[in-house]
């Protein structure tokens, strides 16, 4: 290849290089454009004053920032390092700021607001603010009868500073997650995650089973280094080893802690979830709950189940400090409460039942459903109708009769939702 071929395909390269560079570098500075036109757009909202940051970041990994943010109100300040808007991709990110907000959401967006300072003295100044700020539950303290922001300031909060975390990821297309984060800096630490019909999106369009519906669900409490602060303080006020001080906390009694489960959900809880919850107290390590419902159920719905099927329909799971802890309760109001009614005995509750349907728990069909037609409803929502052979190795035989026959089914039992006892056959 002679001198000037080789010059021109250098020439070529040296070409792609520099536009590649300005794209790239045009993007970038379009992407910080319009960043920096939104917190100015933010700015030109609010009052003057209200409002002040420092400068905008962005990253070809499609990110983008407003950085060292003061908000200043009723003569108080609050500090933001920085709110952070990540997309999968900067195209995404760029249409998306764009068009005003107003373009299509991507299938996967997350929110940072980082290093939100807040300072306890500026607190004390609103009083419902205060208030909200108490610890919850009553325990020893000296001569301290309501444990608040002045106590937690001694414990070495003088300032609170938090990281939220906010994302969205669209699953498939009726499907999606959303998720949120708290971290309370060298306090606490919590996670939760939802899952659900994209529906959720726009409420107006979903149907009012899914906008009542026990969405699945992950919760998570960790690191709660805070509560171990405070007990030590309250050690030194009682004169007492941090040890001692612990072992010496009065527990929750049963009753205390059915009265505010029936007061939140409408049933009372087993002996276990209790001392488990009072070791939690004492030892405030890990607390995990979540849900993994078979399709969508409702509260009210659940309230009208025999406890077994609503546990086989919601899936609970419980976790507290390491130890997996099994979930059971029982429908109970206020007034069986009030009335000291036994909340251990059998649940007055029927299964929803009629002359012809009884809604019956998976494990109860051997001995319940021989010689009887069921009605299954799958999670996918499609329904069989048929005779019931047997429950075995995690699948429901059952016989389908046709016009010109019938055909054997085997469901796993995984996929289903709900089983009906019809009638005998």
């Amino acid at each position: 290849m002679d001198k000037s071929k080789m010059a021109k395909i250098r020439n070529l390269f040296i070409l792609l290089i520099i536009i590649g560079l300005i794209v790239v570098g045009g993007t970038k500075a379009l992407l910080w454009y319009y960043t920096d036109k939104t917190a100015k757009d933010i700015q030109d909202t609010l009052p003057p004053g209200v409002f002040n940051y420092s400068g905008v970041s962005t990253s070809l990994q499609g990110s983008s920032s407003i950085d060292n943010i003061t908000i200043s109100y009723a003569g108080q300040s609050i500090k933001i390092e920085k709110i952070e808007l990540k997309s999968k991709n900067i195209v995404e990110l760029l249409g998306l700021i764009f068009k005003n907000w107003g373009s299509k959401i991507p299938n996967q967006i997350a929110l940072r607001i980082q290093g939100i300072t807040v300072h306890s003295t500026a607190l004390l100044n609103n009083k419902q603010i205060a208030d909200s700020f108490r610890y919850p539950f009553d325990i020893p303290c000296g001569k301290v009868k309501k444990i608040g922001l002045v106590e937690y300031m001694d414990i070495g909060y003088q300032t609170f500073v938090f990281d939220i975390d906010l994302a969205y990821q669209k699953i498939s297309a009726r499907r999606i997650k959303a998720s949120f984060d708290l971290n309370t800096r060298n306090a606490s630490k919590f996670s939760s995650s939802f899952y659900g019909d994209a529906s959720l999106l726009n409420p107006m369009v979903a149907s009012d089973q899914k906008k009542n519906a026990i969405p699945e669900f992950e919760m998570h409490w960790s690191e709660d280094v805070f509560t171990k602060k405070l007990y030590n303080y309250c050690a030194q006020k009682e004169n007492k080893s941090l040890d001692q001080y612990i072992a010496d906390l009065p527990p929750f009694s049963k009753k205390e802690i059915d009265q505010a489960s029936v007061d939140l959900f409408g049933f009372t809880l087993n002996d276990e979830i209790v001392n488990a919850i009072n070791e939690y107290i004492k030892n405030p390590k890990e607390f995990y709950i979540a849900t993994k419902p078979k399709g969508p159920v409702t509260l009210e719905e659940l309230k009208a189940m025999n406890e077994q099927v609503a546990l086989e329909l919601v899936h609970p799971s419980l976790r507290i400090n390491g130890k997996n802890i099994p979930v059971e309760f029982k429908w109970t109001t206020s007034e069986q409460l009030a009335q000291n009614d036994p909340v251990n005995s059998v649940s007055k509750k029927p299964i929803i039942k009629s002359a012809e349907r009884q809604l019956t728990p998976i494990n109860q069909l051997n001995a319940k459903a021989f010689n009887k037609n069921i009605e299954v409803h799958m999670s996918s929502g499609v329904i069989y109708k048929g005779a019931f052979r047997k429950v075995e190795g995690g699948s429901l035989h059952m016989t389908i009769h046709k016009r010109l026959g019938s055909s054997d089914l085997a469901l796993k039992t995984d996929v289903i939702r709900l089983v009906y006892i019809l009638s005998d056959y």
